[in-house]
This record gives C-alpha cells, structure tokens and sequence, in this order.
C-alpha cells in the first residue's frame, strides 16, 4: 500500500501525517505549495508519478464566511476538484477517501443524523459538500467520512482554540444553543488508518459519540484544566444565544449530531466518547507546555 495525502498541511492533514510516520506504510504528504488539488494537470502529473493505492484528501476551504463571499471558490475545492479526483482515482484502480461534513442538513430532525438522511444544507459550505456526496458515494472505491466540529492541536477552530482561551482569558463567550457531535482529529487519523484495512465505502459517519455543545464543551474543558492543575484564568463563561450571532445564523444548521452506529459495527468497537477525546486533547497541550 502507498498512500497520496493531500492537504497535508490542514488539522486533519497534519495529524494524519503524524500517525502515518508511527506505522510501517509508505505515504507521500502534499501540503497546498506542494500540489493544488484544483490544477488537473498538476494532478495528474502527481498520481503518474507516485502511483498511489490510495488517495487521502484531507484538503478543503473550511472558512464559512469565505466560502459566502466567494462561492466559487468553494465550489472548486470542495466540490469540482474531489469529484475529479474520484473519477480520475476509479479509472486508476486507486482507492479514494474523501471527508464530507455535518453541515450537509438543515438542523430541523429531532434524532442524531444516518448516513442515509437525505441533505438539505443551509449555506455555500454545506451545498457543495452534499453535491460532493451525492457525485461519489456510490463509486465502489470511494469512502466519504462525514465529520463534525474538528478540534486538535494546532487548530483555528473555536473548539479547538478553548482549551488555550480559558487559560488566557478572564471571561469567555461562546454561542449557547447548538447541539451536535465534535471530532477529535488525532482519533479521526486513528480511525482513518484502521479503515484503510476494511473495504468500507459509500458514506460514512465519523465523529465522538455523544451529544454536545459549544457552551457543555467549554464547561468541561475549564474543569479538566482544572482538575490538572493547569490553573486556568477564565472564571466566568458567558452564553450568548446562537440565534443572536450573525455570522453563524443562516448557514450552518443548530442541530446536527451524527449517528455513529455504523462506524462501532465497522470497527467492531465502541466509538470513544466525546469527554474522553477532550480529554486527552488537553493532557496532550499540557504536555506541550512542559
């Protein structure tokens, strides 16, 4: 097995690489300078070269509010570029993963979201990952993994940043409100590798099982801190109604949990639940700090 990762240089592609190098597999890591996923020729010319047997693309425009302002843009690296990859990967006898996301419905079911739900995504973002789905899920050699609220070391996403906030701030805000599952990225790379043994396709869930939401997740981010002895500066967090934040009204829904079932049955495991993941995402930052 040889493996092309592509957006090596994201959250999910930094911590894919890191558990790649832990295991004896050959792997090529490309980050944007070193391939843009958008440029066919380029492409092209990489999958001749190296001649993978899998392909990994972890690459994706993940700002909201830019992928408002410049649809196209988003259209061309969330939707256009992974359904060529795919073709072009089906033709080759290459394996293709490829990571969709939650923000694919609309927030109105009143149960976690199924693999098989049916879409209706509420901005830019979400309309070009479900046409994504849609274009490719039922290609044989094809595993979409939908995912949730990433968070890990390094990131710039809100959940991954609260951890760092609480120790930094006096007081902290967070949109109160919105309910959904969040994704560990060093569990995610865990689980990405163990897949690669299965011949799992079509649409898949990853996420940590459980319900949570940006305020419960920040309240236990501040008592793990805590409990560690890392003496967190935040003595107060304020919750400021999801509903009363612009920028996150109208494109991304307020309910949107996956249902993990099928990935516990894939790998014939429990899913690790979402309290143990923070968990063990703050042990490893205060690790970092010593």
């Amino acid at each position: 097995m040889k493996i092309l990762l592509l957006g090596a240089g994201g959250l999910l592609g930094r911590h894919l690489h890191q558990r790649l190098q832990e295991i004896d597999i050959a792997f090529l890591p490309l980050r944007h300078a070193d391939l843009d996923i958008c440029d066919r020729k380029a492409s092209l010319k990489a999958l001749d070269l190296h001649q993978p047997s899998v392909v990994i693309n972890a690459a994706a425009l993940c700002n909201f509010g830019a992928c408002e302002d410049d649809p196209s843009a988003s259209s061309s690296i969330n939707r256009e570029a992974p359904i060529w990859w795919a073709e072009t990967c089906g033709r080759a006898g290459v394996r293709f993963i490829q990571f969709s996301s939650d923000y694919i419905f609309d927030g109105t079911s009143v149960r976690a979201y199924r693999e098989d739900d049916l879409p209706n995504p509420l901005g830019q973002y979400g309309r070009d990952k479900a046409a994504l789905e849609a274009a490719i899920h039922s290609l044989p050699h094809c595993l979409v993994l939908r995912i949730s609220w990433l968070f890990g070391a390094g990131g710039k996403t809100f959940l991954s940043m609260i951890p760092e906030l609480l120790m930094q701030r006096d007081e902290l805000t967070v949109a109160a409100g919105k309910r959904g599952t969040c994704l560990h990225a060093g569990y995610a790379a865990d689980v990405v590798i163990q897949l690669l043994n299965t011949t799992a396709s079509g649409v898949l869930n990853l996420a940590q099982s459980g319900e949570t939401s940006w305020e419960e997740f920040a309240d236990n981010a501040l008592e793990i801190l805590r409990s560690r002895g890392m003496q967190p500066r935040c003595r107060k967090i304020i919750r400021k109604s999801f509903r009363e934040i612009p920028s996150l009204v109208g494109n991304r829904p307020e309910y949107s949990p996956l249902d993990t079932s099928r990935l516990a049955t894939i790998l014939k495991a429990p899913v690790q639940p979402w309290y143990e993941a923070l968990e063990q995402y703050i042990s490893d930052l205060g690790d970092m700090r010593k």
